[in-house]
């Protein structure tokens, strides 16, 4: 009887342990998607002392640490991604393995990268094939070579998108950038559309609209804080507001793109030795971002192009 009741009870848990094992990697995605990266950290490492050998919660903690800025933890995370599925790797691993190459300033990595995801993704995957072949022409503009960019995007088949607008703004046609941008925000009236809109024209109206816009969306995953800050840095005049703003926001993920926002509001704010400081630690990461670069080189530090 004791024989049958353990045979039960291992039947049972390996019937359970499969689901609770999904169930609990799909929560750390949910936690990922609204940016509480430090839960999602934690349980993801939590699953992997259990599953040491699951590729998928390699992901899940790389793209935690991306999001914290923890880029030594996330480069060894996605190693033993890259070394556990020798060779064969989804196109979301290959995704993680471009934006963080990108972030960390290897630019042809992070292209070979992002086009390896691309040949990855099958032919049930158009959306996600075209999201990431838009990041290929996103790469390829901060590689420098806008025109393979727009020859990459007539392959995409979908509308006009804000690569587009990418492309257009990196060949010096303004004009039309803008225009491509405000087709997009008349059916998805999105923040960071409208920040490109209003830093493209610098029209008071355009900024106005960025602004509105941006605070209704200050609590959602899908925000523009760090167009905001930079917007109340700047036009905004709103220095103190922006600090506060960047400080919140900070607490909450540390990547480059958030720590350029907050030096540039510290900056702002008067905190000049504060903000080159968080800016020489960004720096250090060896990001090649254009408008990252362009902040520090506006603080006085010495920027290799």
């Amino acid at each position: 009887m004791r024989l049958l009741l353990n045979f039960v009870c291992v039947t049972l848990c390996l019937a359970v342990e499969p689901q609770s094992f999904e169930a609990r990697k799909a929560h750390v995605r949910e936690l990922l998607q609204h940016e509480d990266f430090r839960a999602a950290l934690e349980q993801a490492k939590s699953i992997n002392r259990e599953w040491a050998d699951d590729i998928g919660t390699y992901q899940l903690m790389a793209a935690a640490h991306i999001g914290l800025g923890n880029y030594a933890e996330a480069e060894s995370a996605l190693q033993w991604m890259l070394d556990l599925r020798l060779g064969k790797t989804d196109p979301e691993g290959w995704r993680l393995v471009a934006l963080f190459r990108e972030m960390t300033g290897d630019i042809d990595g992070a292209l070979e990268a992002a086009s390896e995801a691309y040949r990855r993704s099958g032919p049930g995957q158009t959306q996600t094939g075209r999201v990431l072949l838009q990041y290929v022409c996103h790469l390829y503009v901060a590689s420098g070579k806008p025109m393979v960019a727009e020859k990459a995007l007539t392959q995409t088949g979908g509308p006009a998108s804000e690569s587009l607008a990418e492309v257009l703004f990196a060949k010096g046609k303004t004009e039309e950038a803008v225009a491509t941008l405000r087709d997009l925000a008349r059916s998805n009236p999105h923040p960071r559309y409208l920040y490109q809109i209003a830093e493209a024209t610098k029209q008071s109206s355009d900024f106005e609209r960025f602004a509105s816009s941006a605070r209704e969306r200050m609590d959602r995953s899908d925000n523009a804080n760090r167009e905001l800050i930079l917007y109340l840095s700047g036009p905004g005049k709103s220095a103190p507001e922006a600090v506060a703003l960047c400080r919140r926001q900070y607490d909450r993920r540390h990547d480059v793109h958030t720590a350029d926002a907050c030096a540039v509001a510290l900056y702002a704010a008067g905190q000049a030795d504060e903000a080159r400081s968080l800016m020489e630690k960004t720096l250090a990461v060896g990001t090649r971002d254009a408008v990252i670069l362009r902040h520090a080189a506006a603080m006085g530090l010495k920027v290799e192009r």
